[in-house]
């Protein structure tokens, strides 16, 4: 059985050539401590993206639901 199970997985499984990798560009070209200095948000402008939202649709990754939001916003 384990001979069958190792047989089929090195059929599927590859070992890719990782010398010949695509360099990355740099799309920043500022100083590392200026990524985000620029970056202001406000208590007026969440709310605007709040009531944005569609009260309908599923929680995002922190598990709030967006009615909640909303609710709590008006």
């Amino acid at each position: 059985m384990a001979e069958n199970l190792n047989e089929y997985f090195s059929s599927v499984f590859t070992r890719e050539d990782i010398s010949i990798l695509p360099v990355l560009e740099t799309k920043f070209e500022g100083r590392e401590f200026d990524y985000l200095g620029q970056l202001i948000v406000t208590p007026p402008m969440v709310v605007m993206k709040i009531r944005d939202m569609k009260g309908n649709k599923s929680p995002g990754v922190d598990g709030i639901p967006p009615k909640l939001l909303l609710e709590i916003v008006y």
